[in-house]
């Protein structure tokens, strides 16, 4: 019996300014690396161009997340729940991020208490560095350093809200809710702490801030209040 033997050549396309094997069709650079095809060496086919602090053959090594938002637009598909975030000194924090109750909107917790635990945060306002728990997660009794607050009002926040059983994650926007702009006032200067006055909240009360995802229409009112 007679057998042939069958020889097989890789092809490059390369003139003075480009060079096309094909590597770069799957976009094989993740985190929005731009990939660049290369034919001088057949050991190295493409190589990535990777954004601001990332890091890998195919940009696979990301830095630590800056913000719900940041984790958010990194893995569009993130769930809801606790991340630790690092903020620019290079210190982490642990908070919990929501993503899915309000459309357009992602919600970084700040504080969150009982009713058992009011008189812990009653009078202390927010211009004070009072963190309860705040290396756990703990919906009972839980509250953010201030550079920790103050770092998260500084990513872009939007507006600011109150709610109540928000860890449920099933709260009635209608009711027991209070959202507001963040142009309006200043958690750095020493805001009073949630406006419990108005929420008249029972069970677990707590406050987020929050960074939109896409701009606000015209005409969007500035609060809404418990009905």
């Amino acid at each position: 019996m007679q057998h042939s033997i069958k020889t097989y050549f890789l092809y490059f396309t390369q003139d003075a300014n480009n060079c096309l094997n094909g590597c770069c069709r799957s976009n094989p650079c993740l985190y929005g690396g731009t990939c660049t095809e290369l034919c001088t060496d057949v050991k190295f086919k493409f190589s990535c161009a990777c954004p601001v602090n990332f890091r890998g053959t195919v940009c696979e090594i990301a830095p630590p997340p800056h913000s719900c938002l940041d984790i958010k637009t990194r893995e569009p598909q993130a769930a809801s729940g606790e991340y630790k975030i690092q903020d620019s000194s290079g210190n982490f924090f642990k908070t919990y991020c929501d993503f899915s109750s309000e459309v357009d909107f992602i919600w970084t917790l700040i504080e969150t208490f009982s009713l058992a635990n009011l008189g812990h945060f009653a009078g202390e306002h927010f211009g004070r560095d009072f963190p309860r728990n705040s290396d756990s997660m703990n919906w009972l009794d839980f509250r953010l350093t201030w550079n920790a607050m103050n770092y998260t009002n500084n990513q872009g926040v939007t507006h600011f809200r109150a709610t109540c059983d928000f860890e449920k994650d099933t709260f009635d926007i209608n009711t027991d809710y209070l959202r507001g702009e963040i142009s309006t006032v200043d958690f750095s200067q020493g805001v009073a702490t949630s406006p419990r006055p108005v929420l008249n909240t029972s069970g677990c009360e707590s406050l987020e801030l929050a960074a939109t995802t896409v701009p606000r229409k015209p005409g969007t009112h500035k609060a809404i209040t418990c009905t």
